[in-house]
Protein backbone atom coordinates (compact mmCIF):
# COMPACT_ATOMS: atom_id res chain seq x y z
CA UNK A 1 0.00 0.00 0.00
CA UNK A 2 1.31 3.17 -0.59
CA UNK A 3 1.72 5.79 1.71
CA UNK A 4 2.33 9.35 1.06
CA UNK A 5 2.61 11.19 4.59
CA UNK A 6 6.55 12.03 3.67
CA UNK A 7 5.06 14.19 0.92
CA UNK A 8 5.85 17.75 2.86
CA UNK A 9 9.17 17.14 3.76
CA UNK A 10 10.10 16.25 0.13
CA UNK A 11 9.16 19.83 -0.95
CA UNK A 12 10.23 21.60 2.40
CA UNK A 13 11.68 25.28 0.88
CA UNK A 14 9.99 25.05 -2.29
CA UNK A 15 8.65 27.96 -4.54
CA UNK A 16 5.10 28.13 -4.53
CA UNK A 17 5.35 27.81 -8.43
CA UNK A 18 7.50 24.60 -7.98
CA UNK A 19 4.91 23.10 -5.97
CA UNK A 20 3.01 23.23 -9.15
CA UNK A 21 5.30 20.70 -10.80
CA UNK A 22 5.74 18.48 -8.19
CA UNK A 23 2.04 18.09 -7.63
CA UNK A 24 1.71 17.43 -11.57
CA UNK A 25 4.25 14.66 -11.34
CA UNK A 26 2.92 13.51 -7.64
CA UNK A 27 -0.56 12.69 -9.23
CA UNK A 28 0.69 10.74 -12.27
CA UNK A 29 2.95 8.37 -10.46
CA UNK A 30 0.91 7.79 -7.20
CA UNK A 31 -1.95 7.19 -10.24
CA UNK A 32 0.15 4.66 -11.42
CA UNK A 33 1.13 2.35 -8.57
CA UNK A 34 4.50 4.24 -7.54
CA UNK A 35 6.44 3.93 -4.09
CA UNK A 36 6.79 6.10 -1.70
CA UNK A 37 10.65 6.61 -2.30
CA UNK A 38 9.84 7.12 -6.41
CA UNK A 39 7.55 9.29 -6.08
CA UNK A 40 10.22 11.45 -3.42
CA UNK A 41 13.21 10.75 -5.52
CA UNK A 42 11.37 11.90 -8.63
CA UNK A 43 9.71 15.05 -7.08
CA UNK A 44 13.11 15.88 -5.90
CA UNK A 45 14.40 15.65 -9.60
CA UNK A 46 12.13 17.63 -11.09
CA UNK A 47 12.10 20.76 -8.74
CA UNK A 48 15.63 20.72 -7.58
CA UNK A 49 17.97 23.48 -9.00
CA UNK A 50 21.91 23.91 -9.36
CA UNK A 51 24.04 26.66 -10.34
CA UNK A 52 21.95 29.69 -8.77
CA UNK A 53 24.91 30.71 -6.97
CA UNK A 54 26.01 31.33 -10.42
CA UNK A 55 23.71 34.21 -10.81
CA UNK A 56 24.81 36.16 -8.27
CA UNK A 57 28.95 36.23 -8.52
CA UNK A 58 31.65 37.91 -10.58
CA UNK A 59 31.68 35.34 -13.83
CA UNK A 60 29.71 34.45 -17.01
CA UNK A 61 28.91 30.64 -16.85
CA UNK A 62 27.82 28.98 -19.75
CA UNK A 63 26.51 25.63 -20.48
CA UNK A 64 26.07 23.41 -23.75
CA UNK A 65 22.74 22.63 -23.58
CA UNK A 66 22.66 21.13 -27.56
CA UNK A 67 25.12 20.50 -29.52
CA UNK A 68 23.41 18.44 -32.16
CA UNK A 69 22.79 18.51 -36.06
CA UNK A 70 19.56 19.57 -38.01
CA UNK A 71 19.23 15.36 -38.67
CA UNK A 72 17.82 13.71 -35.43
CA UNK A 73 20.16 12.16 -33.38
CA UNK A 74 19.21 9.84 -30.69
CA UNK A 75 21.17 11.13 -27.30
CA UNK A 76 21.69 14.75 -29.39
CA UNK A 77 19.98 17.91 -28.54
CA UNK A 78 19.44 20.72 -31.19
CA UNK A 79 21.44 23.60 -30.65
CA UNK A 80 21.23 25.74 -27.21
CA UNK A 81 23.43 27.75 -24.95
CA UNK A 82 22.59 28.58 -21.43
CA UNK A 83 24.06 31.58 -20.22
CA UNK A 84 24.10 32.43 -16.11
CA UNK A 85 25.37 35.95 -15.97
CA UNK A 86 24.30 39.23 -13.59
CA UNK A 87 21.65 37.64 -11.88
CA UNK A 88 20.58 36.11 -14.85
CA UNK A 89 19.39 33.20 -16.40
CA UNK A 90 19.71 33.24 -20.19
CA UNK A 91 19.18 30.85 -23.47
CA UNK A 92 21.11 31.29 -26.93
CA UNK A 93 18.52 29.18 -28.97
CA UNK A 94 16.15 26.44 -28.52
CA UNK A 95 16.62 23.25 -30.15
CA UNK A 96 15.04 20.17 -30.09
CA UNK A 97 15.52 18.18 -27.15
CA UNK A 98 17.23 20.99 -25.22
CA UNK A 99 14.83 21.67 -22.67
CA UNK A 100 15.46 17.97 -21.30
CA UNK A 101 19.02 18.66 -21.16
CA UNK A 102 18.36 21.80 -19.16
CA UNK A 103 16.27 20.01 -16.66
CA UNK A 104 18.35 17.32 -16.42
CA UNK A 105 21.33 19.85 -15.21
CA UNK A 106 18.97 21.03 -13.24
CA UNK A 107 19.21 24.49 -14.02
CA UNK A 108 17.05 27.41 -12.63
CA UNK A 109 14.65 27.10 -14.57
CA UNK A 110 12.57 29.82 -12.50
CA UNK A 111 14.81 32.48 -12.96
CA UNK A 112 14.52 31.97 -16.90
CA UNK A 113 14.48 36.01 -17.70
CA UNK A 114 15.28 35.66 -21.40
CA UNK A 115 15.69 33.92 -24.62
CA UNK A 116 18.45 35.04 -27.93
CA UNK A 117 17.24 33.40 -31.10
CA UNK A 118 20.24 33.95 -33.61
CA UNK A 119 18.12 32.56 -36.75
CA UNK A 120 14.99 30.60 -37.38
CA UNK A 121 15.83 26.96 -38.68
CA UNK A 122 14.17 24.12 -36.64
CA UNK A 123 17.18 23.32 -35.49
CA UNK A 124 17.19 26.30 -33.10
CA UNK A 125 13.65 26.74 -32.19
CA UNK A 126 12.35 24.28 -32.02
CA UNK A 127 11.87 23.40 -28.28
CA UNK A 128 11.02 27.31 -27.56
CA UNK A 129 6.92 26.11 -27.07
CA UNK A 130 8.21 23.88 -24.37
CA UNK A 131 11.06 26.41 -22.75
CA UNK A 132 8.41 28.59 -22.25
CA UNK A 133 5.78 25.81 -20.70
CA UNK A 134 8.07 24.43 -18.61
CA UNK A 135 9.90 27.38 -17.19
CA UNK A 136 6.41 28.95 -16.25
CA UNK A 137 4.82 25.56 -14.41
CA UNK A 138 8.18 25.91 -12.58
CA UNK A 139 7.50 29.02 -11.29
CA UNK A 140 8.75 31.82 -13.74
CA UNK A 141 6.61 34.31 -12.60
CA UNK A 142 6.01 36.86 -16.25
CA UNK A 143 5.88 36.22 -19.83
CA UNK A 144 9.44 35.25 -21.14
CA UNK A 145 11.38 37.58 -23.72
CA UNK A 146 12.60 36.16 -26.69
CA UNK A 147 14.83 37.82 -28.79
CA UNK A 148 15.97 37.58 -32.03
CA UNK A 149 16.59 39.50 -35.91
CA UNK A 150 13.60 40.52 -37.83
CA UNK A 151 10.97 37.64 -38.13
CA UNK A 152 11.14 37.06 -34.59
CA UNK A 153 7.71 38.36 -34.24
CA UNK A 154 6.20 35.42 -36.37
CA UNK A 155 8.11 32.63 -34.87
CA UNK A 156 6.85 33.83 -31.17
CA UNK A 157 3.16 34.57 -32.55
CA UNK A 158 3.06 31.04 -34.04
CA UNK A 159 4.34 29.42 -30.47
CA UNK A 160 2.68 31.33 -29.14
CA UNK A 161 -0.92 30.59 -30.58
CA UNK A 162 0.19 26.80 -30.40
CA UNK A 163 -0.05 26.87 -26.62
CA UNK A 164 -2.95 28.94 -25.90
CA UNK A 165 -5.06 25.81 -25.32
CA UNK A 166 -2.39 24.07 -23.10
CA UNK A 167 -1.63 27.26 -20.43
CA UNK A 168 -5.67 27.81 -20.71
CA UNK A 169 -5.71 23.77 -19.46
CA UNK A 170 -3.32 24.21 -17.17
CA UNK A 171 -4.65 27.11 -15.47
CA UNK A 172 -8.39 25.72 -15.15
CA UNK A 173 -6.26 23.22 -13.29
CA UNK A 174 -3.98 24.57 -10.84
CA UNK A 175 -5.82 27.94 -10.58
CA UNK A 176 -4.87 31.58 -11.88
CA UNK A 177 -3.57 32.50 -8.44
CA UNK A 178 -0.67 29.19 -9.09
CA UNK A 179 -0.52 29.45 -12.16
CA UNK A 180 -1.36 32.84 -14.23
CA UNK A 181 -1.85 32.21 -18.02
CA UNK A 182 -0.71 35.45 -18.71
CA UNK A 183 2.79 34.71 -17.32
CA UNK A 184 3.14 31.61 -19.80
CA UNK A 185 2.97 33.56 -22.77
CA UNK A 186 5.98 35.21 -24.62
CA UNK A 187 7.22 38.43 -25.48
CA UNK A 188 9.17 39.26 -28.95
CA UNK A 189 11.74 41.73 -29.09
CA UNK A 190 13.11 42.77 -32.43
CA UNK A 191 15.96 43.56 -32.70
CA UNK A 192 18.09 45.76 -35.37
CA UNK A 193 21.14 46.66 -36.13
CA UNK A 194 21.83 50.17 -36.08
CA UNK A 195 25.18 51.24 -34.62
CA UNK A 196 27.67 51.99 -36.69
CA UNK A 197 29.49 49.25 -35.85
CA UNK A 198 26.97 46.90 -37.21
CA UNK A 199 25.61 45.80 -33.70
CA UNK A 200 22.21 46.05 -32.11
CA UNK A 201 22.28 46.54 -27.83
CA UNK A 202 19.92 43.73 -26.95
CA UNK A 203 19.95 43.77 -22.90
CA UNK A 204 21.96 46.70 -20.80
CA UNK A 205 21.10 45.75 -17.19
CA UNK A 206 22.72 45.23 -14.29
CA UNK A 207 26.53 45.63 -15.84
CA UNK A 208 25.66 42.83 -18.26
CA UNK A 209 25.79 44.30 -21.39
CA UNK A 210 24.37 41.72 -24.57
CA UNK A 211 24.80 42.85 -27.89
CA UNK A 212 23.98 41.25 -31.31
CA UNK A 213 26.28 41.45 -34.57
CA UNK A 214 25.34 40.01 -37.83
CA UNK A 215 27.06 37.03 -39.34
CA UNK A 216 27.14 34.63 -43.02
CA UNK A 217 24.33 31.60 -42.75
CA UNK A 218 23.57 32.19 -46.13
CA UNK A 219 19.65 32.37 -46.92
CA UNK A 220 18.87 32.17 -43.44
CA UNK A 221 19.27 35.70 -42.93
CA UNK A 222 19.76 37.75 -40.64
CA UNK A 223 21.43 35.65 -38.49
CA UNK A 224 22.84 37.02 -35.52
CA UNK A 225 26.00 35.94 -33.31
CA UNK A 226 25.92 37.62 -29.38
CA UNK A 227 28.54 39.27 -27.33
CA UNK A 228 28.41 39.13 -23.66
CA UNK A 229 30.51 42.08 -21.61
CA UNK A 230 30.06 41.90 -17.55
CA UNK A 231 32.81 43.06 -15.43
CA UNK A 232 35.46 42.93 -18.03
CA UNK A 233 35.07 39.43 -19.24
CA UNK A 234 33.56 38.87 -22.65
CA UNK A 235 31.96 35.99 -24.29
CA UNK A 236 31.22 35.27 -27.83
CA UNK A 237 28.70 33.20 -29.08
CA UNK A 238 28.90 32.37 -33.00
CA UNK A 239 25.43 31.22 -34.09
CA UNK A 240 25.20 29.13 -37.29
CA UNK A 241 28.02 30.89 -39.71
CA UNK A 242 30.75 30.78 -42.35
CA UNK A 243 33.64 32.42 -42.43
CA UNK A 244 32.35 36.38 -41.25
CA UNK A 245 34.90 38.60 -40.61
CA UNK A 246 32.63 40.27 -38.47
CA UNK A 247 32.68 37.06 -36.51
CA UNK A 248 36.34 37.69 -36.03
CA UNK A 249 35.92 41.15 -35.18
CA UNK A 250 33.69 41.06 -31.79
CA UNK A 251 35.31 37.92 -30.25
CA UNK A 252 39.39 39.34 -31.00
CA UNK A 253 39.89 40.16 -27.18
CA UNK A 254 36.90 37.42 -25.79
CA UNK A 255 37.94 34.91 -23.40
CA UNK A 256 35.34 32.72 -24.55
CA UNK A 257 33.95 32.24 -28.20
CA UNK A 258 31.31 29.20 -28.30
CA UNK A 259 31.89 28.64 -32.23
CA UNK A 260 29.85 26.32 -34.30
CA UNK A 261 32.01 25.08 -37.22
CA UNK A 262 31.34 22.62 -40.43
CA UNK A 263 32.79 19.72 -40.66
CA UNK A 264 32.77 19.70 -44.49
CA UNK A 265 35.02 17.18 -44.73
CA UNK A 266 32.38 14.63 -43.29
CA UNK A 267 29.60 16.31 -45.38
CA UNK A 268 31.31 15.58 -48.51
CA UNK A 269 32.12 11.63 -47.54
CA UNK A 270 28.56 11.39 -46.64
CA UNK A 271 27.12 12.77 -49.84
CA UNK A 272 29.47 10.68 -51.95
CA UNK A 273 28.01 7.64 -50.07
CA UNK A 274 24.60 8.89 -50.76
CA UNK A 275 25.74 9.13 -54.46
CA UNK A 276 26.72 5.83 -54.49
CA UNK A 277 23.82 4.53 -53.13
CA UNK A 278 21.55 5.74 -55.72
CA UNK A 279 20.49 9.06 -54.04
CA UNK A 280 21.30 11.71 -56.32
CA UNK A 281 19.27 14.73 -55.27
CA UNK A 282 19.83 13.96 -51.82
CA UNK A 283 23.98 13.99 -52.32
CA UNK A 284 23.40 17.34 -54.24
CA UNK A 285 21.33 18.55 -51.31
CA UNK A 286 24.21 17.60 -48.83
CA UNK A 287 26.57 19.12 -50.46
CA UNK A 288 24.90 22.25 -51.93
CA UNK A 289 22.43 23.27 -49.15
CA UNK A 290 22.75 20.95 -45.54
CA UNK A 291 26.82 21.41 -46.47
CA UNK A 292 27.39 24.67 -44.33
CA UNK A 293 24.84 23.63 -41.26
CA UNK A 294 26.83 20.25 -40.04
CA UNK A 295 27.90 21.96 -37.07
CA UNK A 296 29.97 20.52 -34.13
CA UNK A 297 29.39 22.63 -31.42
CA UNK A 298 33.31 23.74 -29.56
CA UNK A 299 34.53 26.14 -27.43
CA UNK A 300 38.16 27.82 -27.75
CA UNK A 301 39.26 29.10 -24.56
CA UNK A 302 41.65 31.74 -26.25
CA UNK A 303 43.84 32.83 -22.66
CA UNK A 304 44.44 29.35 -22.49
CA UNK A 305 46.18 26.28 -24.56
CA UNK A 306 42.98 24.23 -25.00
CA UNK A 307 42.50 22.15 -28.14
CA UNK A 308 39.22 19.82 -28.86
Amino acid sequence: MTKCGRWNRVGMGLAEGSWIRMLAVFVAMVGSGCTDSLVDTSARRVVATRHVDFLNDDGIHAFLCGTGIPMAVRGRAGACTAVLVAGQFILIDTGPGSWANIADDQLPASRLSAVLLTHFHSDHIADLGEVATQSWMLGREGPLDIYGPEGVEQVVAGFDEAYTLDRKYRTALFGKKNLPSEAGEMRAHPVALLDSDGTGVVLDRNGLKVVAFAVNHGPAAPAYGYRFEYKGKVLVISGDTSRSDNLVKHAADADVLIQEVAAKNLVNRAADDLAGWGHARLASMARDALGPRFYFTMAFFWKFDYRI
